[in-house]
């Protein structure tokens, strides 16, 4: 079944690399099921995170998706901060030398 609510890409950088960062969620339902991807084009690379939250006890489960030792931290944070809306919000504030 296709849908969801999304938000525009964002690009960030991590070292040498650009990324463009993208999210999406459950419809009307976005705290329950979201999903945030790290993707870039010049090297093809992806990385995501999965968040479901139990209606009935609010416990939030995080996977990760494809994260290398390269992008651990950093990329992490980035696809949290996308979840979590933090990326919107603070753009600038997620590129990393």
């Amino acid at each position: 079944k296709s849908g969801g609510t999304g938000s525009p890409a964002r690009t960030v950088k991590l070292g040498a690399q650009v990324y463009q960062v993208f999210s999406v969620c459950k419809p009307h339902d976005c705290a329950a099921e979201r999903f945030a991807v790290l993707w870039s084009e010049k090297s093809g690379e992806m990385s995501g995170l999965y968040s479901a939250v139990d209606e009935k006890t609010a416990q939030e489960t995080l996977t990760w998706l494809n994260v290398s030792d390269e992008r651990s931290i950093d990329g992490k944070t980035v696809l949290f901060a996308a979840l979590s809306g933090s990326l919107e919000n603070h753009p600038d504030a997620f590129n990393y030398p």
